[in-house]
């Protein structure tokens, strides 16, 4: 094929350039926002293949009216409400998971106003069955599977949030059914716990965020799913939610904890043998909720993005690769934004965003994307640019998620237009 000259190849090395570079520079990750609604003050949201199709399904417990939506992906992130669930309690804070090992999603709902929890068996085709209801006393606020006792089946973990102040375990039965709950002394309202090895012995361990104590707890596994006494970890003012991952990259997971009441997130690094530094604090916005770790600009290390509950934004934190953050980046989500799940909702390898926002009645998810970058080898710079070059830009531009929304289509269409167009 012949190729085509531009006598502005001047400009094109220029921008060549300017790509390059961006390529090498850490930049925050760019998204495509869209919001859904059919949602009612969304709580907390769930991320899993429930219908088996090789995507992302999400499931949003909404207070408002005391129901559950279930939107579907077909593939590339475009969700649509499937189903709305209203159970006989008032579901808080769902999870998926495989709680009866028959290869498929259940959903699991902590219901915040009753003292119980709810277990949905899905029947293999994505659709949930009447639930069973599990009284565990107290305010269940949040709600976590695992492995606690290592027999191969997933146990529940619930913070319940005030008037015992505990953390309450349901110990699977093998087949989704549980045994009468069992409970652990917390510090002051603990609002969320979560169940990961911190100590690398091979068990889980809970990790319990207490906002009334200002406090972290670490109830380490004796390797049967029993626990040994707490240890307490302060530094954190208003400590709301819990997550885990290794941000220094030295092999033991580290806590990131949203400081709802301090307008900061604190991380505590692991010592390696699962006991903790005092936090190191990183500025947020008006009342930080929820706090979700991933590689989001696919560099090798875990970054960090946390909501504002009252700043209708979340808040992304790049790692400088060594388990420092750098200053947040602020994306716009809408009013009352509480929970934030991360996962690849479209498919392409790159980490999206789900959030609930509370007072706006919708969820926002953010399509992560990235325009494709010139490469030497794909294009001649001698001021020659052939026609197969531009076919092959196209070709590498994103198209997942709504195709008129993406940035990426704007770019390559201005690009080549002010490079063959008549002026």
């Amino acid at each position: 094929m012949s190729n085509l000259i531009t006598s502005k190849g001047g400009l094109f090395v220029v921008f060549l350039m300017v790509l390059l570079a961006s390529s090498i520079i850490a930049a925050p990750p760019s998204f495509v926002h869209i919001k859904h609604g059919g949602v009612n003050e969304p709580a907390r949201l769930a991320l899993g293949d429930l219908d088996k199709d090789g995507d992302l399904d999400l499931v949003s417990c909404n207070i408002g009216t005391d129901d559950i939506s279930i939107f579907y992906n077909d593939g590339f992130g475009n969700f649509s409400l499937g189903v709305t669930i209203t159970p006989l309690y008032e579901p808080f804070f769902p999870v998926l998971a495989d709680l009866d090992n028959d290869g498929d999603l259940d959903l699991g709902t902590a219901n915040i106003s009753s003292g119980t929890v709810s277990v949905f068996q899905n029947n293999g085709t994505g659709t949930l069955e009447t639930p069973t209801d599990y009284s565990i006393g107290g305010v269940p606020h949040s709600l976590f599977a695992g492995d606690l006792d290592k027999d191969g089946d997933l146990d529940l973990i619930i913070a319940n949030w005030e008037g015992e102040d505990s953390i309450a375990i349901l110990s699977n039965n093998g087949d989704g059914s549980f045994a009468p709950v069992v409970k652990l002394g917390s510090g002051s309202f603990p609002s969320q716990a979560i169940a990961v090895d911190v100590d690398n012995d091979n068990d889980l361990d809970i990790i319990s965020a207490n906002r009334g104590t200002n406090d972290v707890w670490i109830f380490k596994n004796n390797g049967d799913g029993t626990f040994g006494s707490p240890q307490s970890y302060s530094g954190s003012i208003g400590a709301h939610s819990a997550s885990s991952g290794d941000v220094n990259k030295d092999g033991f997971l580290d806590i990131l904890v949203s400081d709802f009441d301090n307008t900061q997130i604190s991380v505590f690094n692991n010592l390696g043998d699962g006991s903790f530094t005092s936090p190191t604090h990183y500025t947020a916005n008006s009342r930080p909720a929820q706090v979700a770790v991933g590689d989001f600009d696919l560099d090798g290390d875990l970054d960090a993005a946390a909501t504002n509950f009252f700043g209708g934004n979340f808040s992304y934190y790049e790692n400088l690769g060594s388990g420092t953050f750098a200053s947040k980046v602020d994306y716009l989500t809408g009013s009352g934004s509480g929970d934030i799940v991360a996962g690849d909702m479209d498919g392409d390898g790159k980490l999206d965003l789900a959030v609930a926002n509370d007072y706006e009645h919708t969820i926002s998810v953010f399509l992560s994307y990235e325009c494709p970058h010139f490469q030497s080898r794909d294009l001649y710079l001698h001021s020659t640019l052939r026609l197969t070059d531009i076919v092959k830009l196209i070709q590498e531009t994103p198209r997942r998620g709504p195709a008129a929304l993406h940035p990426c289509f704007v770019d390559v269409r201005y690009f080549i237009n002010y490079l063959f167009g008549d002026r």
